[in-house]
């Protein structure tokens, strides 16, 4: 079984002529060939990696890996640091669920978020988790010395598609702050709040991000950031 991370840039260098395009049909007929099985993973631009090359893509199953379930991020967040003597959780209160929303279930977010969370704990010779706590480990993520650098966010900000026909990622950085500026007190941004100097449309830089599950939209013109994490550090890094 072959495992290729990032398969994602082939499709940017075959829309910049640097790999001709035959190398997919060449890489259909290894495949159908059967001398071994691969698992191709790839950026939010696979989509149109595969619409562009529907035949050569009719030998894989298309899987899209996104938020998890709030079963299964409840399971990622307290299963690892469960107390193993009792089996009880180490986290108190409305712990799990804050970080629930401030993550959306992203499992990279939360596996940062928890990283962070136990690092504190040790510091503090904590046993169980509190919202205090959640609360804490956030303002030191967003702010201050330790705060995340924006390539955290690359996923967020880029769907990794460097050709001349993407958004570009300033364009979504601009919009992404709109964004987090118009619900600033509230939960969800009306389109007429977002005010972003943009080379793109804003409504197709907003279409892009509501594709790429990186906003979500509700009745006809309202966004929020899905990751409320991000949009707490874009208001802090204005």
């Amino acid at each position: 079984m072959l495992l290729i991370d990032e398969f994602s840039y082939i499709y940017g260098e075959i829309k910049r002529n640097q790999i001709p395009d035959t190398f997919m049909k060449s890489w259909k007929a290894l495949l159908e060939k059967r001398y071994f099985g691969a698992i191709l993973v790839g950026q939010d631009v696979m989509p149109q990696f595969i619409e562009s090359f529907p035949n050569e893509f009719q030998v894989a199953e298309s899987q899209r890996v996104s938020y998890l379930s709030t079963d299964d991020a409840r399971k990622l967040i307290i299963d690892p640091i469960r107390i193993l003597e009792t089996g009880e959780s180490r986290y108190k209160g409305e712990a799990v669920i804050r970080l629930i929303e401030l993550t959306a279930g992203s499992p990279y977010y939360i596996q940062i978020f928890c990283n962070r969370l136990v690092e504190y704990m040790n510091r503090k010779k904590a046993i169980y988790v509190t919202d205090a706590d959640i609360e804490r480990v956030k303002e030191d993520l967003i702010s201050g010395n330790n705060s995340l650098g924006d390539a955290v966010f690359d996923n967020l900000t880029s769907a990794g598609d460097t050709s001349s026909d993407s958004i570009p990622k300033k364009d979504a950085e601009a919009v992404l702050r709109g964004v987090a500026h118009g619900s600033r007190r509230q939960q969800f941004c009306d389109r007429s709040a977002i005010v972003a100097s943009t080379s793109v449309p804003i409504d197709q830089v907003l279409e892009d991000l509501v594709k790429r599950e990186v906003l979500e939209k509700s009745q006809s013109s309202l966004f929020r950031i899905r990751v409320s994490l991000f949009k707490e550090w874009l208001l802090a890094h204005q």
